[in-house]
């Protein structure tokens, strides 16, 4: 029987084995990076740094090794139980870092934990790449594209089959298997039978499933919220827990405390105080997650009417009114019915997947939902009787966004603000806001006429026009932006918040950045010129087009992962589909530059950085494009997108591999430093795009700050010198 590197299928399943367990892994420990973070998609950005960083070290060591084919099987065999133990080191990380109680980690803790749980599976994936071409005969282009598509499978998989179906620990012990199998054993070697046998009694008698779910159980313990969860669900939106502690039930989402799902006193009152504000809400909209606080009281009301938009089935507590489980920025987008009051009660933009309903373009769209006179209503998170520093650029750029649509907009102090919105602009009529004591206390006699009455006084003291004004003047003199769709700025509150809850000491650099976002990025720019320029005189312009792509591929494929949250709301187990896409648009321009074997590779990657220029400038139309499409539209667009860009991504790997190659560089060594410097490419992007890069500039200076990136790739090639040979 053959060796297995002499098998003319093992290479190739080989490597389309590493990119699907790769990326199956990638996928289930993002979700874990999500949770710990507290649903901020911020820390995707932080996460895949780390794992591309991993991969290109990787790479790079694998270059200058010696090992070949059979350390390739036992590095591929190993893997899937690397990536089980970072899942365990994610779920565990507050028994190694100290963190307390429902606290934030800071960025040297959070950097430490993800160079132990996200580092180690992208390295060793990384390494097996060179390792592999060494032993085979499989030119790197090839191999690079059996890796894409196996990573596409598994993303795909992933996403639409296994979660959240199948645990993670059962997902990858599977993995494991299949990696047994491929290592088919040459005769007498009854070892990896007896692996495969007992993985297999394993994965049959549910062994892998129950420790996933102590596993499960452990890292909510390690929250130390002292509440026993009644419910552990992952949906497409969060990690959702419902846990009791004393006979109150509380909401959990990501790990992030929301709130108790029933709290009399402040539910009366934050209903009174939205409801109010309108002379007789008949017809309600309420979009939140559940029929619990707030919410509950709201349509309760004499004459109210009310529709609660909702998510998450799983939040299906019963309530009076109608309940809706869709995507709500949908339904208020093709909905026809006109409401008096519409009221947002997600308790602020926390996470992506709230944002989207506190940008100026859903403002807009809920404008034209109100009848005359109504009303918008909205909850953000406060501080008693101050206006909390911490919080002053969510509130002020809501507020902003507010102010482009309506004509009147306030902003009520106290442990949550709430601001209203109301008369369209463009229309007449008279507001229906007021801080009146005495038409704030006839307006809620009339929606509870059975209830306890509230005099006068309780509103005159929960409205004090000092403390209403102070806070309007704060609001006014900053200088903050609206929220947009294509422009997040409260994705910076996210980061600002996380410093200031985890005490990281990054204020200063976050505030200098803010302040002068384009000369911090472009000095940023220069900063990457200076160190890409030792290696382009020793590995000439083929290097420098690689990992330009690199970051330009994965600035990209952040862009459009955090484009779908925003336009579909869905990410959290969307993650891998996206991302599937986009490696199916690795494995054709793979192939795409294969095929082309050693002809003009110079000639091929300077057309790569022009086509990657217009693809680049071309996303600023399709921007334009997608909020006028329906939400079939918007996914169809995205993985269009996402496959195209990733196409362009992989096509100037191997072309940038036969130059290597032309120069005197062995196949092993060639593929190993193309693999490494397109990954350094990519954990530069993921840094910048996903962290900085769109929460201050927007999408749009995302594009063109890419855009510039691969234009000095073009400039590179002007006085173009030959690489040298060697290792």
């Amino acid at each position: 029987m053959p060796r297995a590197h002499e098998r003319g299928w093992k290479a190739p399943a080989g490597y389309f084995l590493l990119g699907a367990i790769s990326l199956v892994i990638q996928t289930l420990l993002v979700r874990e990076a999500m949770f710990t973070f507290h649903g901020g998609e911020i820390g995707l950005g932080l996460f895949f740094a780390v794992w591309l960083a991993g991969i290109a070290g990787g790479a790079a060591w694998g270059a200058r090794s010696t090992s070949g084919a059979s350390f390739f099987g036992v590095g591929l065999s190993l893997l899937p139980w690397v990536g089980i133990l970072q899942i365990g080191i994610f779920r565990y990380h507050r028994l190694l870092i100290d963190v307390p109680a429902g606290g934030y980690l800071p960025a040297l803790p959070y950097l430490a934990l993800l160079l132990l749980a996200a580092a180690p599976a992208g390295m060793l994936t990384g390494l097996l790449f060179p390792i592999g071409l060494r032993g085979w005969r499989i030119p790197p282009g090839m191999a690079y594209g059996f890796e894409s598509a196996g990573s596409m499978l598994g993303g795909a998989f992933t996403a639409l089959v296994a979660l959240p179906r199948i645990p993670p620990l059962v997902l990858l012990a599977g993995a494991a298997w299949a990696v047994l199998l491929w290592g088919a054993p040459r005769p007498r070697r009854t070892a990896p039978l007896l692996l495969s046998g007992a993985l297999a009694l394993a994965l049959l008698t549910g062994a892998p499933g129950r420790i996933d779910g102590r596993w499960l159980h452990a890292r909510w313990d390690s929250l130390s919220t002292g509440s026993r969860p009644e419910v552990m669900r992952d949906t497409p939106y969060h990690h959702i827990t419902l846990a009791e502690r004393g006979g109150e039930r509380s909401l959990y989402l990501d790990g992030r405390y929301v709130g108790p799902l029933v709290d009399p006193f402040v539910d009366s009152l934050d209903a009174a105080t939205i409801a109010t504000q309108h002379p007789r809400p008949e017809r309600v909209l309420a979009i939140a997650p559940a029929f619990r606080g707030a919410v509950a009281v709201l349509a309760s009301g004499e004459g109210v009417a009310l529709t609660l938009a909702r998510e998450d089935a799983i939040l299906a507590i019963d309530g009076p009114g109608v309940a809706v489980t869709c995507d709500p920025r949908e339904l208020v987008g093709r909905d026809t019915t006109r409401y008096d009051l519409i009221a947002i009660l997600h308790g602020g933009p926390s996470s992506g997947s709230s944002n989207r309903f506190y940008t100026a373009e859903f403002f807009a769209t809920c404008a034209s939902r109100l009848r005359i006179g109504g009303v918008l209503a909205i909850t953000l998170p406060g501080a008693a009787n101050v206006a909390s520093p911490a919080a002053q650029l969510l509130r002020a750029s809501v507020f902003q966004a507010l102010r482009e649509t309506f004509r009147e907009v306030r902003i009520a102090p106290g442990e949550a603000h709430h601001l209203f919105a109301a008369v369209p602009r463009g229309r007449d009529g008279p507001s229906p806001l007021t801080w009146d004591p005495d038409s704030l206390a006839a307006r809620r006699a009339r929606l509870w006429p059975s209830g306890r009455s509230w005099p006068p006084q309780h509103f005159a003291a929960q409205f004090p026009p000092d403390r209403i004004d102070q806070l309007r003047r704060v609001i006014a003199s900053s200088r903050i932006p609206a929220n947009r769709d294509l422009r997040p700025i409260v994705y910076y509150e996210q980061l600002r918040r996380w410093d200031h809850l985890s005490g990281s000491g990054l204020s200063g650099l976050l505030g200098a950045w803010h302040r002068r976002p384009w000369v911090w990025s472009l000095a940023l720019l220069g900063v990457l010129v200076v160190v890409g320029y030792p290696a382009r005189r020793r590995w000439g312009s083929p290097i420098v087009s690689l990992a330009t792509t690199g970051m330009a591929g994965m600035g990209a494929d952040l862009l459009l992962l955090l484009l779908f949250q925003t336009f579909r709301g869905t990410l959290y187990l969307k993650v891998g589909l996206v991302t599937a896409v986009f490696m199916c648009g690795l494995a054709g321009g793979a192939a795409w530059g294969s095929h082309r074997g050693e002809r003009d590779p110079a000639r091929d990657l300077r057309l790569s950085d022009t086509a990657w220029v217009l693809f680049l400038l071309g996303l600023l139309v399709v921007f334009g494009w997608l909020p006028r499409l329906p939400g079939a539209g918007v996914e169809a667009l995205i993985f269009g997108l996402a496959a195209a860009a990733g196409m362009l991504t992989a096509f100037p790997f191997p072309r940038a591999a036969a130059a290597f190659r032309a120069a005197g560089r062995s196949r092993d060594v060639a593929g190993g430093i193309a693999d490494a410097a397109d990954h350094a490419g990519a954990m530069t992007g993921a840094v910048l795009t996903g962290t900085i890069v769109i929460p201050l500039l927007g999408f749009r200076g995302a594009v063109l700050l890419l855009a510039g990136v691969k234009l000095l790739s073009l400039a590179s090639w002007g006085r173009t010198r030959p690489t040298t040979g060697g290792t």
